[in-house]
């Protein structure tokens, strides 16, 4: 019986073999890790790109919502503070389900890097036209 079982792979791209179906899980250093490995296939490395850049677009998604979101509660005139939520809602609520589906839905052409901050793009002047319209 042989004592070594030869073989290609390294320890990253088993741990990421191993971890597949559960890549969403993986730390940044780990996504790193599996990136720079020479055993990642290049669909699994587009993937894990794409988590891990995903992952910063939609904070920056978020916290362009919440700007989005502000102007519905400050207001110069005394307004219902219960119909404010349910105006502001479906914008918010839409804004980040398209954030999350479009940071995590591939772009042919554009680099993973670029493609996962395109909703990022799309949010930007919604939020600079909603501050820039408060009256103050």
């Amino acid at each position: 019986a042989p004592d070594r079982l030869g073989t290609d792979l390294d320890p990253t791209a088993l741990k990421v073999a191993h971890y597949r179906t559960f890549s969403q899980s993986l730390s940044w250093l780990q996504i790193r890790e599996a990136v720079a490995s020479p055993a990642t296939s290049p669909q699994l490395r587009e993937q894990l790109l794409r988590i891990g850049w995903g992952r910063v677009a939609v904070i920056v998604c978020v916290f362009l919502s919440l700007l989005i979101a502000i102007p519905f509660f400050l207001t110069r005139a005394p307004r219902n503070l219960v119909a404010q939520p349910l105006k502001a809602a479906p914008i918010s609520i839409g804004a980040l389900l398209g954030s999350i589906l479009g940071t995590a839905a591939p772009l042919p052409g554009l680099p993973v890097e670029a493609a996962v901050f395109v909703p990022v793009l799309a949010l930007l002047p919604m939020a600079i036209a909603m501050l820039t319209s408060m009256k103050t």
